[in-house]
């Protein structure tokens, strides 16, 4: 089961994963960690000693591990429970970024994809009222095009659903790890952008890697894998 999967996530708020901390209720961090390469949830909770719904509960602007920065800071304290509010932006967030996905797979771009799919545009505004999202408030979605590429190449991001008129930061990490941004754009006023990136160079041939989207320092959408050629 992934770490970042929505039944697990279910379960960590059970408590079924929920982790001893020190007997004076402090943590090995010290109440901050600094993200490092390849980071997961898991590997930060393991490292900290605490829960990884507590870890969820301290940082709400994390929905999973493809949401960590390398180098950014990240709370940690002592604590189960994820809140209301966090599953609703994660449950959101999920949903945009499996229409990107799907854009990807058929090689459109996510603005393409629900120009030429009404229904689907519809399916999703219904989505967002239903969780008490707003109709100017979208699902953030991202493409990347080509899918593989070898490390060093160019690729072309494109999202919407963005805040408008906002500096956008563009990253690139394992599938289900930390992330490094690599690029930077601005969205435009109807919140897209279309921006073209190079594939990291330490990117690991035949492995895949995810590119992610985001303003406000945090992630607002994923792409779908991108596989790492020669």
């Amino acid at each position: 089961m992934r770490r970042n999967s929505p039944i697990f996530r279910m379960l960590v708020l059970l408590g079924g994963s929920a982790l001893a901390t020190t007997a004076n209720g402090a943590t090995p961090c010290e109440g901050t960690v600094v993200i490092q390469r390849s980071d997961t949830l898991s590997s930060i909770a393991s490292r900290c000693d605490v829960s990884e719904a507590s870890l969820l509960n301290a940082n709400p602007s994390i929905q999973g591990s493809g949401d960590l920065q390398v180098g950014a800071t990240l709370q940690v304290k002592p604590g189960d429970g994820e809140g209301v509010g966090a599953t609703v932006r994660s449950f959101s967030r999920r949903a945009g970024d499996t229409v990107g996905r799907l854009a990807s797979d058929v090689g459109s771009s996510v603005g393409d994809l629900l120009d030429k799919n009404p229904d689907l545009k519809a399916r999703l505004d219904k989505v967002g009222s239903t969780v008490g999202l707003t109709s100017d408030q979208p699902a953030a979605m991202a493409t990347v095009l080509p899918r593989s590429g070898s490390p060093g190449s160019t690729v072309t991001i494109t999202a919407n659903g963005l805040q408008p008129s906002s500096p956008i930061s563009i990253g690139a990490g394992a599938l289900g790890g930390a992330y490094t941004v690599i690029g930077h754009a601005q969205s435009t006023a109807s919140g897209t952008v279309e921006s073209k990136v190079t594939v990291p160079n330490d990117a690991v041939s035949g492995n895949s890697i995810v590119f992610s989207v985001g303003t406000g320092g945090g992630v607002s959408a994923r792409t779908a894998p991108f596989t790492v050629g020669k």
